[in-house]
């Protein structure tokens, strides 16, 4: 056994257990999501970039973004689009206590980010009848995650969500009632380039492959998978990268 091998064992052995996981799953609050958020930066749409009459609705373009909506539109956050398999309007309605901009589609409204996002959220506004929400969470075409829940008559529920592997859109679809999907206040702001640059392999788990993979390539290792923290040399820096992020690894 050689001695790179036999240390990189050894490591293993003592740290795999206490190594943390980050797991895919529901952000319970704004707040929650702003510390996920803080030290990046954080994009915030609330759709206040045009007034028009308390009450009312006026269709936008679908998709919408700050290039589609333009010029009305065009202060609207890039990074950012609308859909909806229906229309889209924005709705001048009320939400936390204060007049709003709230985004309508009928029956859905797909939100799609330009680049993969560690955290989102955003506020889902509710009719007068009870409605139940299946959120989809996608990163490039692939299903990540689903989230279901039901909201009492009038609520307003705040939707956020997180996934290392990195979120790219994710469609709402309300049911039933009137089958409108209300958003407004959409929150984003950490990339995720690589979704597991440990799964050296690109086997879709990290495991002892990696490892191998590792010490095939140890010492200076320029511009190289095996270099997982960049640093120009394959050593136990990466070493401990692998056993952070050990098990699957894939979207």
């Amino acid at each position: 056994m050689t001695y790179p091998y036999r240390l990189a064992v050894l490591a293993l052995t003592a740290a795999l257990s206490q190594s943390p996981i980050v797991h895919a799953g529901q952000i319970e609050t704004r707040g929650a999501l702003d510390a996920i958020l803080s030290g990046s930066e954080e994009y915030l749409e609330d759709f206040e970039h045009v007034s028009f009459h308390a009450g009312t609705s006026i269709p936008v373009p679908n998709p919408f973004n700050h290039i589609t909506g333009a010029p009305l539109w065009a202060d609207l956050l890039p990074g950012a689009t609308y859909s909806s398999s229906g229309d889209l309007f924005m709705l001048a309605g009320y939400l936390h206590g204060d007049d709003s901009n709230i985004l309508r589609g009928e029956g859905d409204v797909t939100i799609a980010f330009d680049e993969p996002q560690l955290a989102i959220g955003f506020d889902i506004d509710g009719g007068n009848v009870e409605l139940h929400q299946v959120l989809t969470f996608y990163r490039d075409g692939t299903v990540i995650d689903t989230w279901e829940f039901d909201m009492a008559p009038s609520a307003t529920v705040f939707a956020g969500w997180q996934n290392p592997v990195g979120i790219t859109s994710v469609l709402i679809t309300t049911t039933p009632g009137n089958n409108l999907t209300e958003i407004d206040n959409i929150g984003w702001g950490v990339v995720v380039l690589n979704p597991c640059p440990a799964d050296v392999n690109d086997s879709g788990a990290v495991d002892f492959a990696d490892i191998l993979e590792l010490i095939g390539n140890w010492g200076r290792c320029e511009k190289c998978a095996a270099d997982i923290n960049a640093d120009g040399t394959v050593n136990f820096g990466d070493i401990l990268a692998v056993i952070a992020a050990w098990g699957p690894c894939a979207f």
